[in-house]
């Protein structure tokens, strides 16, 4: 029989572990770990920021746009009044100066009170020489631009080409190029004449 010393005897016997065990033990115990975890904390409030950001920005740029298409609708809807309405100051007959459907009844009717007023004290003092001499006007616009445009109001630079006859000009007519400054005002979403410029 083989004798065993008092060290062999006291120690204890060791057993190992399988490999794998230890290994799933240790992975298991590094998803519970304090470092892990506020790494993944850090992680989502990041991917918080960023979504918010990039939400702010899409809604800055949505603002933008509606801004934009909302002064291009401005833009495009002052000049379509200031053709129209340059034609109607430019034109008359001497047959229907101021009744049903004449230009100068359109200018009055799509003008502020102020510039109405004024419109017709001045058309009344040459209705009796255009009448007269048998006058007639027509104007085409021929390039128009908006100088300056607001959700309240707008101005103008028409250029038109205005013909004129009369009795001392017949049988020959008179095209004359005129510049117009035209102020409108938008009153009850409609654009309305308010003042009227012609510069030399």
């Amino acid at each position: 029989m083989t004798n065993m010393t008092d060290h062999e005897i006291n120690e204890p016997q060791r057993t190992s572990r399988p490999l794998h065990s230890r290994s799933r033990d240790s992975g298991l115990s590094r998803l519970g770990s304090p470092n892990l975890i506020g790494r993944w904390g850090i992680t989502a409030v990041v991917n918080v920021l960023v979504i918010a950001i990039l939400a702010g920005a899409l809604a800055f740029t949505l603002l933008r746009v509606n801004d934009q298409n909302s002064q291009n609708s401005l833009r495009n809807s002052a000049l379509a009044a200031a053709r129209t309405y340059g034609v109607f100051l430019s034109s008359y007959n001497y047959k229907n100066l101021n009744g049903p459907n004449s230009a100068w009844a359109e200018v009055e009717s799509h003008a502020t009170a102020t510039f109405a007023k004024d419109f017709t004290n001045t058309s009344a003092a040459l209705s009796k020489l255009l009448a007269q001499y048998n006058a007639t006007a027509t104007g085409v616009v021929v390039e128009s631009g908006i100088e300056t445009v607001s959700d309240s109001k707008a101005v103008a630079l028409l250029f038109v080409d205005q013909t004129v006859t009369n009795t001392v000009q017949k049988p020959n007519s008179v095209t004359q190029p005129l510049r117009v400054k035209l102020t409108l005002l938008r009153q009850n979403g409609q654009w309305k004449i308010d003042r009227l410029e012609v510069p030399k």
